[in-house]
């Protein structure tokens, strides 16, 4: 399962899709979560449907308003595949992202197999939040582009539903912890 949680991302939505349904190793199903676009998002990702995913079966969860943390839950409670990897609009994985992550969890029998982002930022701001969140020019493991068992969300729980930013990286923690 590839899960997504989106809000008018209709720029980059279709490259997103392209490249999932493009995988050297198709994923069972992805799961859109849109907490409420008012552009063309939602549409687009229903053409896209319409025109063909490779087989791979697309479900679109509308949940108006919700937070990440909550619009995550939803993902993963819908999911049908005990493996769940995570992206995230905006990053165009490799062809060979989800072969690798999986590829990586049977070589090290792990539960959790992080990929990793390089964070670009343009504006001062912009550089502030990443290296609040991040650290300045690193390379750091992070949810989206990353892949969990389903047992993984039982031992440690969801992600906090009431916070607008840093429930990934909350989460991460407490996974870090046990």
């Amino acid at each position: 399962t590839l899960f997504r949680s989106v809000k008018n991302e209709a720029l980059s939505i279709i490259d997103l899709l392209e490249s999932l349904i493009s995988q050297s190793l198709l994923p069972s199903e992805i799961i859109i979560v849109d907490s409420g676009s008012t552009d063309l998002t939602t549409d687009l990702i229903e053409e896209a449907v319409h025109k063909g995913t490779n087989g791979i079966n697309v479900l679109i969860i509308r949940n108006p308003g919700g937070l990440p943390g909550a619009n995550r839950n939803l993902g993963v409670a819908a999911a049908s595949s005990e493996w769940i990897a995570f992206i995230d609009a905006g990053i165009i994985p490799c062809s060979d992202w989800l072969a690798e992550l999986c590829s990586s969890a049977i070589d090290t029998n792990s539960k959790s197999i992080f990929g990793v982002c390089h964070f670009d930022s343009y504006t001062a701001f912009e550089m502030a939040v990443c290296a609040l969140s991040y650290g300045c020019g690193s390379r750091r493991p992070v949810l989206p582009a990353s892949l969990f068992h389903c047992s993984v969300f039982e031992r440690i729980g969801l992600f906090r539903e009431d916070l607008r930013a840093a429930e990934d990286i909350l989460w991460l923690r407490d996974l870090d912890r046990v």
